[in-house]
């Protein structure tokens, strides 16, 4: 079996890191305004309601502009289409900075496990069978 890429994005604002999503390997995520149409969403005039598409394209991960009215940035460069993303590069879109890590991915049985948050003080594992 070989290793996958994950993805890992951090958004930060005002020079702190708030939050960090990750992207199972070989997923893709929206973002935008709309918060009917995206899976991160940005609350900004600047960001326009579907800005930007993190696609995963075989061996690595890019960001698509989809035609957003202020553009995405990469390492504050103006992304033009399609423009693959590697470890440590900074995705700008409007006024918010998010960091983009990847990492190798590889699936151990100890990932076949299911949480489930049953009050907010214990967490249940359970393996899968």
């Amino acid at each position: 079996m070989h290793a996958k890429l994950q993805l890992w994005v951090t958004l930060t604002v005002l020079g702190r890191d708030t939050a960090t999503w990750v992207l199972p390997p070989g997923e893709s995520i929206m973002v935008g305004r709309d918060e009917s149409a995206n899976d991160l969403v940005l609350h900004h005039p600047n960001v326009s309601r579907t800005h930007a598409r993190i696609v995963y394209r075989g061996t690595n991960y890019a960001v698509m502009d989809l035609a957003s009215t202020k553009g995405s940035f990469v390492n504050g460069e103006e992304v033009a289409g399609t423009r693959e993303l590697h470890n440590g590069d900074m995705l700008r879109i409007g006024p918010y900075n998010l960091r983009v890590f990847v990492k190798q991915w590889q699936h151990k049985d100890e990932d076949d496990l299911d949480v489930t948050i049953s009050d907010t003080t214990s967490l249940s594992l359970r393996k899968n069978r």
